[in-house]
């Protein structure tokens, strides 16, 4: 019986790298940094075995189980749909989808406009969205419905960032205000604020 050393090498290699590579962790590529407070959230179905890497940081391409796209901006999503890259972020997206990869959105930002943007503007967008999907871009169903804002103000600027992420319930500290003009954006999009002793 001829057994072949190298490929018996190879097989061992391999089914120790998997044994002691992370105990079988999802790893996640963000694309995005961490500098600009890209906060990922996920669905928690395997959330204690996941390693995340952002874009900008060192990491090993060949482990990469998932790429995430934090937001993508409006500008991108347009070049993106016509197959054109400016930025290093479309870039790397469109480079991913050109060889086959699945990239997951959190967040299209159009879509905040949904209420302010003319109709056949929001339409154009919705078409681009839905070119990119056919692509292999994935939108991820919203995954966080509630966040905990810390701060002590509250203004209407932070609820624009909230609802720009699809987020329409916020919790916060007893003692925080909220300003008049957050209030009438809250009452005028529907965000609920809930007051509550530990945030959320």
């Amino acid at each position: 019986m001829h057994v072949d050393k190298e490929l018996v090498a190879r097989l061992v290699d391999e089914i120790v790298g998997r044994l002691t590579d992370d105990h079988g962790a999802e790893h996640v590529l963000v694309i995005g940094s961490r500098n600009v407070g890209n906060e990922i959230f996920l669905p928690s179905d395997n959330a204690a075995n996941r390693k995340i890497f952002f874009y900008d940081e060192s990491y090993d391409n060949q482990k990469i189980d998932r790429y995430v796209l934090p937001s993508l901006q409006i500008n991108d999503m347009a070049d993106l749909a016509l197959g054109r890259a400016v930025t290093p972020v479309a870039e790397m997206v469109r480079s991913l989808l050109l060889s086959g990869k699945k990239v997951e959105v959190l967040n299209y930002v159009y879509m905040a406009h949904e209420s302010t943007a003319p109709p056949k503007l929001y339409q154009l967008y919705s078409e681009y969205a839905e070119t990119l999907h056919a692509f292999g871009l994935a939108p991820v169903k919203e995954v966080r419905k509630l966040v905990c804002l810390t701060n002590r103000i509250i203004s209407e600027k932070d609820l624009k960032a909230c609802r720009a992420g699809g987020i329409k319930r916020i919790a916060i500290y007893p003692k925080t205000i909220v300003t008049s003009l957050a209030e009438d954006y809250a009452r005028q999009f529907g965000i609920e604020i809930q007051r509550s002793e530990r945030g959320a």
